[in-house]
């Protein structure tokens, strides 16, 4: 796998560690006008005072985050760089490279 590849896989794996931050329990609380404890509940399947449809939707969002957070880990340069003999500085030159060439582009 070329190293531009490489690069491609961990700007993938930061992009889905930006996206499982938005379902936090404290994103999940604010969206649903409740308390992260409560969420917590929620995905614990314990009783709580939130309707029924919207705790399917809130575990939905808890799996979806947690199967982010795990592909995400990865997506780690230090996985990528351990899975392909590499060291996480070459991995963070290039990016950086990448990132010189897309703003002279």
């Amino acid at each position: 796998m070329s190293l531009n590849e490489i690069c491609r896989l961990y700007r993938k794996g930061q992009k889905l560690r930006r996206q499982a931050k938005e379902l936090s329990n404290a994103s999940l609380a604010r969206k649903f006008e409740c308390s992260e404890r409560t969420i917590a509940k929620i995905a614990n399947r314990m009783p709580v005072s939130v309707p029924e449809d919207e705790q399917r939707i809130i575990r939905a969002c808890i799996s979806e985050r947690d199967r982010m957070k795990s592909e995400a880990a990865e997506l780690s340069m230090h996985r990528l760089g351990k899975q392909y003999g590499l060291s996480k500085s070459s991995i963070a030159s290039h990016l950086e490279y990448l990132a010189e060439r897309e703003v002279a582009a």
